[in-house]
């Protein structure tokens, strides 16, 4: 780690608001396997709330946790998203999706 990410890395620790996940690593879980059955492994594990919705402006806040978990090859993940309506507008790549109801996933290495 260089200077410079050691002091992000360092801001991201006092940050109230960010929070380390420890990520289990599941040996039966295969790529290969069916997206049912991925999602259904994924279902028994308990989902992270999130519980954070960084908009002001915005006083609903839809109800949002996950699953995750990892093998040798792939990250698996899978949203639980309550919302009273739902927008999906943009189909189409480079279209501005974030204007549309979305949750991303952001990872750093």
């Amino acid at each position: 780690m260089n200077e410079f990410s050691e002091s992000i890395y360092q801001k991201k620790l006092n940050n109230p608001l960010m929070k380390q996940l420890q990520v289990p690593y599941l040996s039966n879980l295969e790529t290969g396997h069916s997206l049912s059955h991925i999602s259904k492994l994924l279902d028994l594990k308990k989902p992270e709330h999130i519980g954070i919705a960084p908009w002001p402006q915005y006083n609903y806040k839809p109800e949002v946790s996950f699953s995750i978990a990892h093998n040798a090859h792939a990250i698996f993940l899978k949203y639980y998203i309550t919302e009273n309506e739902t927008k999906a507008v943009y189909t189409e790549i480079n279209q501005p999706v974030y204007r549309d109801s979305c949750v991303e996933f952001f990872i750093g290495f």
